[in-house]
């Protein structure tokens, strides 16, 4: 049965013995994860996966994973989701082609639905849609989108007009689905300063992403359309600022400053927790990873969602949850250290 924490802003309970009181800070993140191997799933032992089932909320399900399946192959994992009550976000592109200019965003959701579509029909929910660097796709050179770079690229403002778009015939299908606007934050400048390698004419690769963040949802917003939050992919080396083009910056205070811009506007801050270790083996990642939930939260942190998601090489395992290096393992103890960290203890 999946274990169920009430959200409140302070929960205590008072054990007699020594009169110790915890007390619950503020509410719990919800816990995700995700990776390349969710089919690992189909046909486990329940023994693999309970523990944790009983923890997250849901699960990341890469589209490709959707569209280069069968029914058949789909139809086992959605049930199993659905029977366990995990909810299930599937991440996309958003917007895709520059070039479709002020067609992109209804054409880029005809992807996309189609996609949604096959994983609804195979029986699964679709409570959330993870849009992987939609700004970036349209507005940049660098931002891997499909377009020649022969045509203009769009403006922040464009991009959130066809965004509008996007949004709009997508929640004709799904009106209670839940979107989130991905970014691969050390790719961008902020506020005038260098991206994370400092690349590019004017030193931020793909922007100044506090521009294109405001100008982009401020269009959304005068449409009358809504994203619910913003999911950061930010891995561990690069809160730490392992390798960047300038040890001066503050890369932790960097991204502490975007969840707080984020907030302001009303929405979601979510968070990938993850590392590059995952490049070099299954005990790096989990080892930076949970580093990195400790240095985040200790730091004043407090996303809506922690995401433990994996595309690199390893861990190239998802079960079983007993063993120390597969994702699900990772997740459970991400769990385990961030409900202890929402709790204070001190003695009366």
């Amino acid at each position: 049965m999946k274990k169920v924490f009430t959200m409140v802003v302070a929960l205590s309970v008072f054990l007699c013995s020594g009169c110790t009181v915890i007390k619950r800070r503020t509410e719990v993140p919800q816990i995700w994860t995700g990776g390349h191997y969710p089919f690992q799933l189909v046909d486990a032992d329940p023994d693999e996966y309970d523990e944790t089932f009983s923890k997250i909320t849901g699960l990341n399900i890469f589209c490709g994973d959707i569209t280069g399946s069968s029914l058949d192959d789909l139809r086992p994992l959605a049930e199993l989701l659905c029977e366990n009550n995990i909810k299930v976000s599937i991440e996309v592109g958003g917007l895709y082609n520059h070039v479709w200019a002020d067609e992109c965003g209804e054409r880029s959701a005809e992807i996309d639905l189609a996609t949604l579509n096959k994983w609804r029909d195979a029986g699964g929910t679709v409570d959330r849609l993870f849009m992987d660097e939609a700004i970036g796709r349209v507005t940049s050179v660098y931002g891997s989108g499909w377009g020649s770079a022969d045509y203009p690229y769009l403006t922040y403002e464009e991009a959130g007009n066809e965004m509008a778009d996007y949004i709009s015939a997508v929640r004709a299908i799904y009106p209670d689905i839940e979107i989130y606007l991905g970014t691969n934050f050390p790719n961008w400048g902020w506020k005038g300063e260098i991206d994370f390698y400092g690349r590019g004419e004017d030193g931020m690769f793909r922007g100044d992403y506090y521009i294109a963040l405001t100008d982009f949802l401020d269009t959304v917003d005068a449409r009358g359309e809504k994203i619910d939050g913003v999911e950061v992919d930010n891995p561990y080396e690069y809160y730490t600022g392992k390798g960047s083009a300038d040890d001066e910056i503050d890369w932790a205070a960097r991204l502490a400053d975007l969840e707080n811009v984020v907030k302001s506007r009303g929405l979601k801050f979510n968070i990938i927790i993850n590392s590059e270790g995952g490049n070099t083996s299954p005990l790096l990642f989990y080892f930076y990873t949970m580093e990195y939930i400790k240095m985040y939260l200790g730091n004043g942190g407090a996303p809506d969602t922690i995401t433990v998601e994996s595309w690199y090489t390893y861990p190239d395992k998802t079960l079983p949850e007993s063993e120390r290096n597969t994702l699900f393992r990772t997740a459970c103890d991400v769990y385990d250290f961030t409900e202890n960290f929402y709790y204070e203890k001190t003695g009366g």
